[in-house]
């Protein structure tokens, strides 16, 4: 089994000609145009925001158009930027212009329907076999360029493929989150709630919401039940130390612990407790006072819900 139809579409872009006039056929201009403006971005050397692109495209479309027909349009140079790494040093980044990046973004469009895919073949022998054939023809007809490090005779199972990865339930085929995947889900997650932001409640649900939800609208065809529900209580525990540490002062922790419902007795056992922040976070009455239902009332959005 094909996941994209990778032989159609390549056929189809063979022409070089033909491959320019789908990249620049109306639907997946508007397209990239939008992208480009939702991404934002700083403006590159000449000094063009996203918002200026729309009405800049406007007039001068019809010029940028026959240029790239013509292969004759030249990107502007990258705009220089340095960006500090955690561990020092800086790490050089060059900015396109939002035109260029506009351009990028309508070709990528089309061309990833072929740079990403994978074949299903019954045996071992079979997909060795497939493979090298079509490694050829991507290279020799259409010139790409094929990333021998990503390109490999597998089980499914052992591969991800665009964050996903593929396994056996009761005779059928199923998808699932990759565990490199999970964890840099898990990682974006602590960094957003992370103690030392110096963010209120409120701006890291804010945050997480943005977040959650673009990652949940990418993997929510995926198995994920079993992973969802532990990963739902690792959150709670995330804003729970983070609120735990807000409330700074023991006085002010009984005194909110009793606002939830905690009896004044458990609240002043809870509240004076030395424990750190990620240990308080599983405390029964930490999690009686705030449960998930909580930080939903205060408006979380959580994945699968």
């Amino acid at each position: 089994m094909e996941l994209f139809p990778a032989s159609q579409i390549a056929e189809s872009l063979g022409n070089n000609d033909r491959l320019m006039e789908i990249i620049l056929e109306r639907n997946n201009i508007i397209r990239a145009w939008k992208q480009v403006c939702a991404n934002n971005g700083a403006p590159g050397v000449d000094g063009m925001k996203t918002s200026q692109l729309g009405n800049y495209l406007a007039k001068h479309w019809p010029k940028i158009e026959q240029d790239l027909l013509n292969c004759k349009h030249k990107p502007l140079p990258l705009k220089r930027k340095e960006i500090p790494k955690p561990d020092g040093g800086v790490r050089l980044l060059g900015i396109p212009t939002v035109l260029d990046r506009f351009i990028q973004q309508a070709i990528s469009q089309i061309l990833e329907q072929v740079c990403d895919f994978m074949i299903f073949c019954k045996s071992r022998k079979a997909a060795e076999r497939v493979m090298q054939s079509i490694s050829r023809f991507l290279i020799v007809k259409l010139k790409l360029k094929v990333n021998q490090d990503k390109s490999a005779v597998s089980r499914p199972w052992l591969r991800k493929f665009l964050g996903f990865t593929y396994f056996q339930m009761c005779g059928q085929s199923k998808i699932r989150i990759h565990a490199k995947s999970m964890k840099r889900f898990k990682d974006k997650v602590r960094e957003l709630t992370s103690r030392k932001r110096g963010k209120s409640l409120w701006q890291v649900i804010q945050e997480l919401n943005q977040y959650f939800r673009r990652w949940w609208n990418y993997f929510r065809l995926t198995e994920a039940k079993s992973f969802l529900k532990g990963l739902k209580i690792w959150i709670m525990r995330r804003l729970r130390s983070l609120v735990w540490k807000q409330w700074k002062n023991p006085q002010t922790r009984v005194r909110n612990l009793e606002k939830l419902g905690v009896a004044h007795h458990d609240a002043m056992l809870c509240g004076n407790a030395r424990k750190k922040y990620w240990r308080m976070s599983k405390i029964k009455w930490v999690a009686i006072a705030m449960p998930e239902r909580y930080f939903i009332d205060k408006g979380l959005y959580l994945p699968g819900n």
